[in-house]
């Protein structure tokens, strides 16, 4: 308990969110409840083995217990760490925007106000779930339609657009919003507080199955769907960058592979070949779409 409680004086001291605060203290708690007063080094490998191969964590998951791992071991028991564990490399997925169409038939299938206003704030700003739920009436400039992230990830700040079309919702949310509420997708149960991550889930798989897209869209396919139809709208993708509070302009590049518009446009070797002499089927636009709309 001891080492705990330095532990949380230091990394108070050091600035550290509210949500690593809490994540690290849960794994170094974990760690030291099986370990006990047992910290040699070789238990980090130990213990991370044993997450990765019997709780089948992530690789994203497990550089997280990692870096909470030698946090406590060289801050707190000043141990320097003579074994070598390799940072722990992640899938690097592509973003999973979603078509335009299925952007309308989403929010056309949600009639709450405020609920509405927050899906269509999160898809044309490009904030992350924590950073549009965290969103205050201040942080809002209606004048020139902007919205400021304070202290987003990586605890930096940074400016956003605000739509003509969110900005009459806001007013009207604004309107009926509980005296001296800070926040703008406040809880009904509690005023004083935002709405959870669980209800803007909650949310958006109502309004997916309203919908009938036999899926669930999630909020981060909002944020990367703000960024992809940004790019097919040829926005210069510096912009792109500071909007989404990317610090590396390689993060924002991705988008620029997923984009359908630029893959639609580029032609198959194979359909500029005339293969009609020996039977084959002369590629054109016209008879592509006859034959796929025959068959579907």
């Amino acid at each position: 308990m001891e080492q705990i409680k330095k532990f949380i004086q230091k990394i108070e001291i050091q600035c550290y969110s509210e949500s690593t605060k809490r994540t690290y203290k849960y794994h170094i708690q974990k760690f030291l409840d099986y370990y006990r007063d047992d910290t040699s080094q070789e238990n980090i490998e130990k213990h991370l083995y044993y997450l990765r191969s019997y709780k089948h964590y992530s690789a994203e998951s497990l550089n997280i217990v990692r870096a909470a791992l030698f946090y406590y071991f060289q801050k707190i028991l000043h141990q320097d760490i003579t074994i070598k564990i390799e940072k722990i490399k992640r899938k690097k997925a592509l973003p999973r925007p979603e078509d335009k169409e299925i952007i309308i038939k989403l929010i056309q299938n949600i009639s709450n106000l405020k609920h509405r206003t927050l899906v269509e704030l999160a898809y044309s700003s490009g904030l992350r779930p924590f950073e549009i739920l965290k969103l205050k009436w201040d942080d809002l400039d209606i004048i020139n339609k902007i919205v400021r992230v304070n202290l987003g990830k990586g605890r930096k700040d940074r400016l956003s657009i605000l739509s003509d079309r969110v900005i009459v919702h806001l007013i009207d949310l604004k309107k009926s919003k509980p005296d001296n509420n800070k926040y703008v997708f406040y809880s009904n149960a509690r005023p004083e507080n935002h709405i959870s991550k669980k209800t803007f889930q909650k949310i958006l798989e109502h309004a997916s199955e309203k919908a009938k897209l036999g899926y669930i869209v999630t909020p981060y396919q909002l944020r990367h769907s703000f960024a992809t139809h940004l790019i097919e709208d040829h926005t210069d993708i510096r912009y792109i960058q500071e909007l989404m509070g990317h610090s590396s302009i390689k993060t924002t590049e991705r988008y620029t592979k997923v984009t359908k518009q630029k893959l639609m446009q580029i032609r198959s070797p194979l359909d500029t070949l005339d293969l009609t002499s020996d039977g084959g089927v002369k590629s054109n636009k016209e008879e592509v779409e006859r034959v796929v709309n025959t068959n579907s």
